[in-house]
């Protein structure tokens, strides 16, 4: 069973009275690999600041071990920082750089060696790489977790490098914890609108629950496999472009006319008018612009959503 090691308790952190992060409960296991994934000025940097001793909590607890750390300075905690700018010493050299922080932890001068902290905070420290670099980097950045069975806490805004990477991810939108889970269920199971859409591409459809695990779209009847929604329950059906089949029209439930078409490499690209609506499908195959094409859906592939309170306020 893994090892709680980090608690954030009802986390509040603000500055011109604007909150940067807004109430966030999270734990975190030892020797995980989490990252706190969003878009710029979602909070992400600040909860790692403050895990690392760099900004106290305006409210709330952080917990190491099971001890209150707030007042705890940087230095005097178990957590080292990858920045994401180099924040190295200007007037030091590499190895004067190097030297200051194996001083500080009393390392005698011929020892070779590095430190090995409990926690290693990560700030999007891939951002100024190529692609092809960090994809690279990405693999071996999770290779040296396993290896060193330290607890990595990283921050992005890129999806795929968290999807990539990660054994849990938290998705955070204005402060706010909007989800968190396995990197597979974060991207098939989305909890609302903003993951579904922050998190790869997404077609969003208003559907009623028919019962008996039917629910309608789109003017069409498909089954779906979750659980958890009731007869006559209006809800967002989020179905993923790679996640329909394109089938001749005359034996499709639903019939759309290819709006564009753009080759991506392994797949083609389509936009589609399906009903008035623009909808993105991704198909091996290659099909014209003009043309009408058929869409099929498996039960396990259409995701529900509930609706949010303010969307069920406006029915």
């Amino acid at each position: 069973m893994a090892k709680k090691l980090i608690e954030l308790v009802n986390i509040v952190k603000k500055f011109d009275g604007e909150a940067a992060v807004d109430n966030i409960n999270l734990y975190i296991n030892e020797n995980e690999f989490i990252t706190l994934l969003g878009p710029s000025g979602c909070g992400k940097t600040t909860t790692l600041r403050m895990i690392g001793g760099f900004e106290t909590p305006d409210s709330g607890d952080i917990i190491l071990d099971g001890v209150k750390i707030n007042d705890v300075p940087p230095f005097r905690r178990p957590i080292n920082t990858v920045f994401q700018r180099y924040a190295l010493f200007p007037h030091l050299d590499v190895f004067g750089n190097v030297a200051y922080g194996l001083k500080n932890y009393h390392m005698k001068d011929p020892e070779a060696t590095v430190i090995h902290p409990r926690i290693l905070l990560l700030d999007e420290p891939l951002a100024a790489l190529d692609l092809k670099l960090r994809q690279s980097m990405q693999y071996e950045l999770k290779e040296m977790q396993k290896k060193l069975g330290i607890t990595f806490i990283y921050v992005t805004h890129d999806q795929e490098e968290a999807l990539t990477m990660s054994d849990t991810v938290v998705v955070m939108n204005k402060g706010i914890i909007q989800q968190i889970g396995h990197p597979r269920d974060i991207y098939n199971e989305p909890k609302n609108r903003f993951v579904c859409n922050f998190i790869g591409q997404s077609n969003i459809f208003d559907g009623v629950v028919l019962g008996d695990h039917k629910v309608q779209f789109c003017g069409a009847t498909f089954e779906y496999q979750e659980e958890g929604f009731e007869k006559n329950e209006a809800v967002d059906v989020v179905i993923r472009p790679e996640d329909f089949d394109v089938v001749p029209a005359k034996t499709a439930p639903l019939t759309a006319k290819v709006l564009s078409v753009v080759f991506k490499g392994v797949h083609f690209e389509m936009v589609v008018d399906l009903g008035g609506k623009n909808v993105t499908v991704h198909d091996y195959e290659e099909s014209k612009v003009g043309d009408t094409i058929g869409l099929h859906i498996d039960p396990y592939e259409i995701h529900l959503m509930k609706l949010s309170h303010e969307q069920a306020q406006t029915l």
